[in-house]
């Protein structure tokens, strides 16, 4: 493992909509996740000399995590995933607050909805990328469609966000329609075609 600590590239890192728990702890202190990276992951007993703070921080996000979800009981609490920015939040909003970077990306208040807050009993909120929903349907529309690019497969996704939000709403469609975009229900930021490539990439792998 490399124990050098370097600082996150934040042009990379903050551009991702979610991490796992142990690297969204790293990013809360400044560390490159990479620089604690092992085959696998991170493994907090192969840590000989974790970063100050780190098992701390480490300890007190896994204890605050909610309930795994079924796709969720095998996986260590370390290795679930969230939203970084609702990590941010939930950081930030602790009764003894942690200080983030200021790269650190955080919801902003015009930007959040109740049910993207913290939780008001102090959980974080998981993402819902274990259940893998929006991963799983861009695999089959990918399947109905292989030829189609990312980008044209985007545009049916807003096409059927938006006659959805029109009251022909399929409950199995991962997406909603908010501003002449798509958002992932239950949240408010537009996904960004780049964001929405990369998912259709993890998709053309399930294929």
């Amino acid at each position: 493992m490399n124990n050098e600590q370097t600082a996150p590239d934040w042009s990379y890192w903050g551009n991702l909509p979610y991490v796992e728990i142990w690297q969204a702890v790293a990013l809360s202190l400044n560390i490159d996740p990479a620089n604690l990276g092992m085959p696998g992951g991170f493994d907090p007993s192969r840590c000989s000399t974790p970063p100050k703070g780190f098992i701390q921080r480490l300890d007190i996000a896994c204890r605050n995590l909610p309930p795994p979800s079924m796709q969720e009981r095998y996986t260590p609490p370390s290795h679930r995933t969230v939203w970084l920015d609702d990590f941010g939040a939930w950081a930030t909003n602790l009764p003894y607050p942690w200080n983030l970077p200021d790269e650190f990306p955080r919801l902003e208040s015009e930007q959040v909805c109740p049910d993207d807050k913290a939780q008001s009993d102090g959980q974080m909120r998981p993402n819902d990328t274990n259940s893998c929903s929006h991963i799983i349907y861009l695999a089959a529309l990918h399947l109905e469609y292989p030829a189609l690019t990312a980008k044209e497969l985007r545009r049916i996704c807003i096409d059927r966000a938006k006659a959805g939000s029109d009251g022909d709403a399929d409950p199995e469609f991962p997406f909603s329609f908010s501003n002449n975009d798509i958002v992932l229900k239950g949240k408010t930021r537009q996904i960004e075609e780049k964001t929405f490539s990369n998912w259709i990439s993890e998709a053309r792998k399930l294929g």
